[in-house]
């Protein structure tokens, strides 16, 4: 150490400092070294004893759950819920169906249950007039059935669709 590093170090550990902030309790003065004591005068809102966040003392209430309370699942309004739900409320027993309530879907995909692929092909099954008609959209349609086969399905031949 130089001969005025020594002064500066002993000069920092001389007593005759007075604390003006809260850096005691995290780290010493010679750790703190030369720098300006910045935030002179603030006030830590944080409680530095033990694990809670609070003093006994404070002001604010500590928010709890309040004990859980069930309802009452037999009341009528709950016990009748859904009663009448059921698609025969429409008709004669078995003559409605489901897909008869459908609208906003098209009448060939109506009870339709299957997956993607299976949906492209019966869609490019039902739009084949297209193909005179509408060349360009016909091959529209194509494009996301050849996708799903060579991305989804690799196993499957692509020249057996074309």
């Amino acid at each position: 150490m130089t001969g005025r590093k020594r002064r500066l170090y002993q000069h920092q550990r001389s007593g005759d400092r007075k604390r003006l902030t809260d850096l005691h309790k995290y780290e010493t003065e010679s750790v703190r070294g030369n720098r300006k004591l910045r935030r002179f005068g603030y006030e830590t809102k944080i409680a530095e004893i033990g694990f809670l966040p609070r003093l006994q003392d404070s002001p604010e209430p500590i928010n709890t759950l309040k004990a859980y309370k069930p309802k009452n699942a037999w009341t009528e309004k709950r016990a009748l819920f859904g009663q009448n739900d059921y698609i025969d409320i429409l008709g004669e027993p078995g003559k409605a169906r489901p897909t008869d309530n459908m609208q906003g879907v098209p009448p060939w995909l109506r009870g339709f249950q299957g997956n993607e692929y299976q949906m492209l092909l019966l869609k490019r099954q039902q739009f084949a007039h297209w193909k005179t008609s509408r060349l360009h959209y016909h091959l529209s349609l194509n494009q996301p059935t050849l996708i799903t086969l060579v991305i989804v399905r690799p196993a499957v031949s692509v020249a057996f669709h074309k």
